[in-house]
C-alpha cells in the first residue's frame, strides 16, 4: 500500500517538477545560492499552472533544499550554510501565512458556491 501512494504522488506534477529540480541540486547543476526559476518560467517549462510550480518550490522549501524569498525568488540553499537568519525565518513564515490567507479565501469562496447551489435546489422531501 505505500509503495502505491508513493508512486501516485509521483504522478503529481508538482512532485514530478520537485523531483527534477532536486535531482539538478544533488547533482550540482543547481548550485547553493542559485536562484530557481520564476513560478512562471517553471509553469512554462513544465506545461502547468503558476500554482502547481509553487508548490513544487513549496516541496524543496521544505524539505530544506531551498529558500523562498518573497518579491525576490527562490535559491538553492548551501547544505553547509550557518542556520537560517531572522530574515529567512521572517520570510517564510511570510510565505506561510500568504498561502493560509489564499487558503482561507479559496474556502471561503468554495463555501459561497456550494451554498448558492444548495439554495437552488428544491426542499428535501419527506420521502426522500
Amino acid at each position: 500500500m505505500g509503495d502505491q501512494v508513493a508512486q501516485q504522488d509521483d504522478r503529481r506534477p508538482s512532485r514530478r517538477i520537485a523531483a527534477a529540480i532536486r535531482k539538478e541540486i544533488e547533482s550540482g547543476t543547481r548550485r547553493p545560492g542559485a536562484p530557481l526559476p520564476s513560478y512562471r518560467e517553471l509553469s512554462q517549462q513544465h506545461g502547468v499552472s503558476k500554482s502547481t510550480a509553487q508548490t513544487a518550490v513549496q516541496i524543496l522549501a521544505d524539505e530544506g533544499l531551498v529558500i523562498i524569498r518573497p518579491a525576490s525568488g527562490a535559491y538553492v540553499r548551501d547544505p553547509v550554510a550557518a542556520p537560517a537568519t531572522d530574515q529567512d525565518v521572517r520570510a517564510e513564515l511570510a510565505g506561510i501565512l500568504e498561502r493560509l490567507h489564499r487558503a482561507r479565501k479559496d474556502l471561503d469562496d468554495t463555501e459561497q458556491a456550494v451554498t448558492a447551489l444548495l439554495e437552488r435546489l428544491p426542499p428535501a422531501s419527506a420521502t426522500e
